[in-house]
């Protein structure tokens, strides 16, 4: 073990003088190769020693990051201009690590500022940017609303039933892609979509269309893996004007339409207005499958056809069974005759009937002979439900035999005629004849009720 040698010398200059008498240490010098070697690498890490002077050191460029957790609460602030209250909120870019200032107007100053704060609050909560579900816009190049739709149409539209595919893919043809196609998804807020919505009512569309164009916008916004809009965060319109009834069948325009029709579509027209079958369940009647049980007179439904393909029915309730009255049953016994295959309401072909092509081809041409409105299938299953309704069959009854899964359906498909509420009023006796009759006596609190009870209590 070496022997650490002695030194003398002044601790604050630093000098050392090592004594004679000090051991001789082995110290082992570096050769120049290796010297260079080791200057270049210290160079390379420690640019301060290697030049003597202090280098400008590049900032470590850290990829910011958000976290709605750490973000803070916006409430926003107001301020009058001209004649509006306006609110100043920060919001997200596409593409951008930053946000960004947005005014947005209010409303007049004929409000408080109280009011305008509540209402800007309002506003604010309905962009979703405090809320925990918000979505920062990606930096990832923003996917425009026609990317998305296109994608989600083929994904998934696609697999549904035909008819639900031709009325959405109208719907985005007609309104949705030529309102936001050009937009990303992450800027279609709910305040615009309530502005679209306005201009949709404006051009004629009714407010139920409406927001039958938001829940297709939000089963794609669902697809692209962002949340549906909250719950009232889209305004409509106010109908100023009572919703058009829907077109029902009265008793004597279905007794006029089944005789005016000819062949097959005399039978088809009375078993629609005899059990109220959506126009797809008619079409799907089979003879095999038994879904006409003349011998117990019922009628079964187990599919649908829409487009000429069958599917499943329109839903759990749409599966089920009806009973049909005799002169239905001879009508249908005398159509079938002696087949046992194949549809029981078939075209030449033998494919199933198409609803285009009765209403062009033969119930619109008879309504116009007749004189009535111009109307389609359903209108039968609209009659059915009120011709049930008026002659007191349990509601139980009438949604089994409808199909429907609640009383609120029953409803609104009823339709009453101004001779069923005549009828209900006769059985009332009239307010003036009412007049006439004797007054009842009145009942005061612990008095005699009966001529009895005061003669006894007189004696």
């Amino acid at each position: 073990m070496a022997t650490k040698p002695t030194a003398q010398g002044n601790i604050r200059t630093g000098s050392y003088d090592v004594s004679a008498d000090a051991f001789q240490v082995d110290v082992r010098v570096p050769s120049a190769t290796n010297t260079e070697k080791w200057r270049e690498h210290n160079g390379a890490l420690h640019p301060r020693g290697a030049t003597g002077n202090v280098s400008a050191v590049t900032p470590c460029q850290r990829r910011k990051r958000r976290c709605m957790s750490k973000r803070s609460y916006q409430r926003g602030t107001i301020e009058k201009h001209g004649n509006n209250w306006r609110g100043k909120v920060y919001v997200d870019v596409v593409g951008s690590p930053d946000r960004r200032s947005k005014w947005i107007v209010i409303g007049t100053t004929s409000m408080t500022k109280r009011e305008a704060q509540r209402k800007f609050g309002q506003m604010v909560e309905g962009m979703g940017i405090n809320s925990p579900d918000y979505q920062i816009p990606s930096e990832i190049p923003a996917r425009t609303f026609e990317e998305v739709s296109e994608r989600w149409e083929d994904k998934v539209l696609n697999g549904k039933k035909p008819k639900t595919q031709s009325t959405m893919k109208c719907e985005l043809r007609k309104h949705l892609r030529p309102a936001f196609g050009s937009l990303a998804v992450e800027e279609i807020t709910p305040q615009l979509v309530s502005e679209w919505a306005v201009k949709w009512c404006r051009s004629g569309l009714s407010v139920k269309s409406a927001k039958n164009l938001v829940i297709t916008l939000n089963l794609i916004r669902k697809h692209a893996g962002l949340s549906y809009f909250p719950a009232k965060s889209v305004t409509y319109p106010s109908q100023s004007e009572a919703e058009k009834e829907a077109p029902c069948y009265t008793q004597d325009h279905v007794v006029a339409i089944v005789a005016a029709a000819k062949g097959w579509h005399k039978v088809y027209f009375a078993t629609a207005a005899g059990t109220g079958l959506r126009a797809g369940e008619l079409a799907g009647l089979r003879i095999e499958t038994g879904d006409v049980d003349l011998g117990r007179k019922l009628i079964h439904i187990r599919r649908s056809v829409s487009e000429g393909k069958e599917q499943s029915p329109k839903s759990r309730n749409a599966y089920r069974w009806l009973p049909i009255d005799d002169e239905l049953a001879v009508m249908l016994k005398a159509h079938i005759a002696d087949r046992r295959f194949g549809y029981v309401f078939q075209s030449r072909n033998g494919s199933a009937v198409r609803l285009n092509n009765i209403l062009r081809r033969v119930l619109h041409p008879i309504l116009k002979k007749l004189g009535i409105p111009k109307s389609g299938m359903h209108a039968f299953r609209h009659h059915r439900c009120s011709f049930l309704v008026e002659h007191d069959v349990p509601v139980s009854a009438i949604k089994q035999w409808l199909g429907h899964g609640s009383e609120q359906m029953i409803r609104r498909y009823t339709h009453h005629r101004p001779e069923y509420h005549s009828a209900i009023l006769a059985k009332i006796p009239s307010v003036l004849s009412a007049q006439n009759q004797a007054e009842p006596a009145l009942l005061v609190p612990n008095s005699p009720k009966t001529e009895v009870e005061r003669k006894e209590k007189i004696a």
